[in-house]
């Protein structure tokens, strides 16, 4: 019986004829990429709107409509063009390997996000040109820049396309050092970077983590290096919450507090009642080993109050404290010499004006060696 109907479907398919196939032709013009008629004028920085150069037994494995997508022109070739593809589904990606862009389409007016994806260069054949999608804003090229840095160091044996400009080292970046290690850059100043480093393995309380994708790696807390900003180069870019949460573990430094300057004494009207005299008013006392002079106007309990020869000499007026048991009568200053000093320590506003004034009427009552009438 088998046998049977084997021969009877043989015999169907020899000579039944084929159904005939209805091939729409604009309906394979419209799955075909156009070639971009002016390709020779297109240029790095473009974004082309490409099928994506895959072989036909992988794009059965790709979603219809996810086959085509815009790409970023790095480097311009004869029959075609090496760069990098924008997709909206970039969760898996490491922060560093996209970059989020706000593009308005050639001739539309809406605006559309996509995000770059940074993976090895991508060759795209012209056949695969559909159409020109916009050209990149040039304000992002530094952002573009240092991501391809990142893979490049990275990645070391791919191939990566980017725009020839410089990449500098900034704050919180992760950056590879001349010796191999990796290192985050707490701080930057004046060309110097500080540095601490990133291990492979924590060391507790001693280091905090740090996620590179696919690594988590452990930045050490316990000490830093300062090296040279031109010796480094960008290995990693971290995201704000990661950054945050690196540097809630370091203790942010301050400058040591000025020394506090000490307060000024409070001054205390001197009570003219309660001075007395060691030496008479006008005595000339002198430091020996200094050969410093002062004049003696009155003591207190405290201390003596003297006026130094130096201030008399820049015309400075003013009585300092000393202990009389350092010094030695010398001499004696003439009545004029003394009521002049006198009359401009008397003041009011000084502690010892009110002392001062009894100082003047006891000199004059005992100590003066003219008569009073031609001293007033």
């Amino acid at each position: 019986m088998g046998t049977w109907i084997q021969k009877l479907i043989h015999f169907l398919e020899r000579w039944t004829p084929a159904p005939e196939i209805s091939i729409d032709p604009d309906g394979l013009e419209d799955e075909q990429p156009a070639i971009v008629d002016d390709f020779a004028n297109c240029s790095v920085r473009d974004i082309l709107y490409c099928q994506m150069p895959v072989s036909a037994q992988d794009r059965l494995r790709i979603k219809p409509g996810h086959d085509v997508r815009p790409y970023l022109v790095m480097k311009k070739g004869e029959n075609g063009f090496w760069g990098y593809p924008m997709t909206t589904s970039h969760q898996r990606y490491a922060y560093d390997e996209k970059l989020m862009y706000n593009l308005r389409e050639t001739g539309q007016s809406e605006i559309k996000s996509s995000c770059f994806l940074f993976v090895p260069s991508v060759y795209v054949p012209a056949e695969n040109v559909f159409y020109p999608w916009g050209r990149l804003d040039p304000r992002w090229e530094g952002a573009i820049e240092r991501r391809i840095a990142c893979q490049k160091s990275r990645h070391m044996y791919c191939s990566y396309h980017s725009f020839g400009l410089p990449v500098p080292i900034k704050e919180s970046d992760v950056v590879f050092l001349k010796d191999g290690r990796i290192g985050f850059v707490e701080s930057l100043h004046n060309n110097k970077a500080k540095v601490r480093l990133l291990r492979e393995h924590s060391r507790g309380s001693l280091s905090c983590p740090v996620s590179i994708p696919p690594q988590t790696w452990w930045m050490d807390l316990a000490s830093y290096a300062f090296l040279a900003v031109q010796d480094l180069a960008l290995y990693a870019i971290l995201p704000k919450k990661d950054i945050d949460a690196i540097r809630g573990y370091l203790k942010p430094e301050t400058a040591p507090a000025p020394a506090a300057k000490p307060k000024p004494k409070k001054r205390y009207p001197i009570d003219p009642s309660r001075i007395f005299y060691q030496y008479p008013p006008g005595t000339v006392l002198e430091l020996g080993y200094k050969e410093k002079q002062f004049v003696y106007f009155f003591s207190t309990q405290s201390a003596a109050y003297v006026f130094p020869d130096e201030l008399h000499d820049l015309g400075r007026f003013k009585l300092v404290e000393i202990n009389p048991e350092h010094y030695r009568p010398v001499a004696s200053v003439s009545d004029d010499e003394m009521l002049e000093s006198c009359a401009k320590l008397q003041n009011d506003n000084l502690p010892y004006g009110a002392a001062v004034r009894k100082v003047k009427a006891d000199y004059l009552a005992s100590y003066a060696t003219k008569n009073q009438s031609d001293l007033h």
